[in-house]
């Protein structure tokens, strides 16, 4: 369906937005441990009158039942009061909560990455269409994953829309609520994505009837005028800005934060690829920690995903750089060998200072990023912001020493040999959550992960691009120097005394309510067990094709 775009009215819809005064308010959502879905639905279900959604990936992944009608069995009426209540209570997923409200009359829409071009957004984008939710795709990667709530209420964060970042990756989402400025500048930045990019021939309406869609040329850079408030609490930034790859909007506001530090910096990044920032952080490590001055230190530490391990090697990280340097880094180690559908990724963005300033947001720490993406970051400060940043931070502690206590104990199961007490044949090449062997993941450094490698000679990670279906199978056989998936007697986890033992749910990290922060909402479990979006390591190239014996995998950058 063809739709007629009106951009000269974006600027007057902004300044004609009702905004009510009201205690502005951060609700910080942690992944895995608090079910990111639901509570992106509970918000959805407060929506009146419009959601605006601009997202790299979102789930078509659908609960939904039909009115069974009077006739049917009181099993299947029981089934659709069930999830009735459900949904008028937004405990359902956020494809069913968007039906839902598309046809109350909320004017629904969403711009979503490759919404015609690659088959895994082809089907989402049809099937939200489907339900009454407009949808077009910008020719440049569309990156962000925020979605404004009747222009009042604002969802912002490292999370796309899956099932994975729910329910298995390191992640944050964050529910602003009364922050009428910041709220206008990411409305801002949807009508340019929506409107003016419509108008100029960088995006695309989605319409099946128009499929296949040419792939577009996106070698062009767009300049958004932003204005910027120092002193505001939240402060928003986009790589709308940049008017040439000369521009560095998010990456020298992170830079500075960094160069501004006293005392601490300390990092999660999911992809850590730009020399720009890397080079700026060896340079303040030289010159504050290795000069006369003791009071002048500052503590550096970066946490990366298992993914930057490998990508150092080949030099897509800077990972490798840090650790000559003598920064301290470490890595979320979920796998021997990183493989993306098997994945419990670190997929945070952020930047803390001196524990009272962070930058959050959807961007990876790349040139990719800053030139070829639509991003954005924000920047958290002052007494309002406290509680946020102290929840982040302990989100930080928690998963810079996450299971550190297993290391000694795996290491000497995996190195064990033939004869030796706890001896271990098989080891765990994929620690999979619900499964019977070792798997919970470990954050590991460099030499650490290396010494697991280095025990088991033979070992040879199989070709990421799926070539090898090797890569999906779950042990590694010590003695054949084979991949194999089917659980095999006297497994690495056996129950033994002197073997390791499946660990229980990590717990949340305490963070009492306040006036500035609101409590995490509660989640229930989802249920299900659809493949999600699935993270592409180089960042954001075209998705990889899926696996032998996998059912289907989708990029989740």
């Amino acid at each position: 369906m063809k739709r007629l775009s009106w951009s000269a009215f974006a600027v007057l819809a902004i300044a004609l937005t009702p905004f009510t005064a009201s205690a502005q308010s951060e609700t910080l959502v942690i992944s895995p441990r608090e079910k990111q879905d639901l509570a992106i639905s509970r918000v959805l279900l407060e929506a009146k009158r419009s959601i605006y959604m601009a997202l790299y990936s979102i789930s078509p992944e659908s609960e939904w039942v039909d009115d069974p009608g009077p006739g049917a069995s009181q099993a299947a009426q029981a089934r659709y009061a069930a999830f009735q209540a459900r949904l008028q209570a937004g405990d359902v997923l956020p494809f069913d909560m968007l039906k839902w409200k598309a046809s109350q009359g909320v004017n629904c829409r969403l711009i979503l990455h490759r919404a015609g071009l690659d088959p895994w957004s082809i089907d989402a984008a049809k099937a939200y269409e489907a339900v009454g939710v407009e949808t077009r795709f910008t020719h440049k990667t569309m990156h962000h994953k925020f979605a404004i709530v009747d222009k009042q209420v604002l969802i912002n964060g490292s999370g796309n829309w899956s099932r994975g970042a729910a329910e298995r990756y390191s992640e944050n989402t964050t529910i602003y609520r009364d922050h009428r400025f910041l709220v206008k500048k990411f409305l801002s930045e949807f009508y340019f994505l929506w409107y003016e990019l419509l108008d100029e021939g960088k995006a695309t309406e989605f319409d099946e009837a128009d499929l296949p869609y040419a792939e577009p040329k996106v070698d062009f850079f767009v300049e958004r005028d932003v204005r910027h408030w120092d002193n505001d609490p939240v402060q928003a930034f986009f790589t709308s800005e940049n008017g040439s790859r000369q521009e560095y909007t998010c990456a020298d506001t992170i830079i500075r934060e960094m160069r501004n530090a006293k005392r601490e910096i300390l990092v999660l990044a999911n992809h850590f690829n730009m020399s720009r920032i890397s080079d700026a952080l060896i340079a303040i490590h030289e010159e504050r920690n290795k000069n006369a001055d003791p009071d002048d230190d500052v503590t550096i530490k970066v946490l990366m995903d298992l993914g930057e391990y490998d990508a150092g090697l080949s030099g897509l990280s800077r990972s490798r750089d840090l650790e000559r340097a003598g920064i301290e880094c470490r890595y979320k180690v979920f796998s021997l060998a990183f493989y993306y559908p098997r994945s419990q990724f670190m997929h945070h963005k952020v930047l803390i200072t001196d524990s009272s300033r962070m930058i959050g947001g959807s961007y990876n720490w790349s040139s990719t990023a800053e030139h070829k993406n639509y991003e954005n970051i924000t920047l958290h400060q002052g007494p309002s912001q406290q509680d946020l940043i102290d929840a982040m931070e302990a989100e930080f502690a928690y998963l810079w020493d996450l299971n550190r206590g297993n290391y000694a104990k795996f290491l000497a199961a995996t190195a064990s040999q033939p004869g030796d007490a706890g001896y271990r044949r098989y080891v765990p090449h994929h620690f999979l959550p619900g499964l019977d062997y070792y798997s919970s993941p470990m954050t590991l450094t460099r030499a650490e992960l290396e010494a697991i490698r280095a025990a088991l000679p033979g070992y040879t990670a199989p070709p990421e691009d799926g070539s090898d279906s090797s890569y999906q199978k779950l042990y590694f056989d010590k003695e054949t120097g084979e991949l194999v998936s089917t659980t095999p007697p006297g497994t690495f986890i056996d129950g033994e005394a002197d073997g390791l033992s499946p660990l229980p749910a990590p717990m949340t990290p305490e963070v009492a309510p306040s006036a500035g922060l609101s409590a995490p909402p509660l989640a229930d479990p989802a249920a299900g067990n659809t493949p999600d979006p699935a993270l592409d390591p180089a960042n954001d190239p075209a998705p990889k094709p899926a696996t032998p014996g996998l059912s289907g995998s989708l990029p989740n950058d």
